[in-house]
């Protein structure tokens, strides 16, 4: 059965922070398309969309693939106001880009004008044979910053879609961060005024 807009039962904010090259856009890519390829660094933001069945509702999901340079930050700043939830992504072959990821949640936690906001680790790119950064260290990190942790791989597919899932469950189950759908108009009058404004931006 084909699936209509008055049957969404909520519209979540979502954004992707971490550096260059650890595999923001190819995780975003699996998730909303099923595909995978090589692609290039994300310059300034992107958009996608996607809808989703979770605790047997339609929650539709609008997500933000942010650049990981620090030339665009000026750009990417307004993706994470009024998110109901930022992931933060590393490449487990890469310690640098895991060094990093702290300065990414002092940002984010700058920008967002929801203080209660839901923040998951994604260590990614676990189908290589180069890892740097062990499972026992991305844990304790997450533990130590309230965070939700998964391991993937965008290229096997490996751990993606229940990421999604387990970051959705847990901003459903997070009391006062998010409304049920009531106003159509209202609700795309938000979605229009944050893709205006990046667009502002970047122009």
């Amino acid at each position: 059965m084909k699936m209509n807009e008055s049957s969404v039962f909520a519209e979540l904010k979502i954004s992707f922070a971490g550096d260059s090259f650890v595999g923001k856009t190819s995780i975003l890519k699996r998730f909303t398309e099923n595909g995978f390829d090589s692609v290039r660094p994300t310059i300034g933001v992107d958009y996608l969309c996607k809808t989703m069945f979770v605790n047997g509702k339609h929650v539709k999901l609008h997500l933000w693939d942010t650049a990981g340079l620090e030339r665009f930050k000026s750009t990417t700043h307004v993706c994470y106001r009024s998110c109901h939830g930022i992931v933060f992504v590393y490449d487990v072959n890469c310690q640098k880009s895991f060094e990093s990821l702290k300065q990414w949640i002092e940002y984010a936690k700058l920008c967002n004008t929801k203080t209660n906001f839901v923040k998951m680790l994604i260590g990614n790119k676990v189908d290589l044979d180069e890892r740097e950064v062990t499972e026992e260290e991305a844990a304790k990190f997450a533990w130590s910053n309230s965070m939700l942790y998964l391991e993937t791989s965008a290229k096997t597919n490996k751990g993606v879609q229940m990421a999604f899932e387990e970051l959705v469950r847990k901003i459903l189950d997070t009391p006062d961060l998010w409304t049920p759908c009531v106003d159509e108009n209202k609700r795309r009058l938000h979605e229009m005024e944050d893709v205006s404004m990046c667009e502002r931006l970047w122009c």
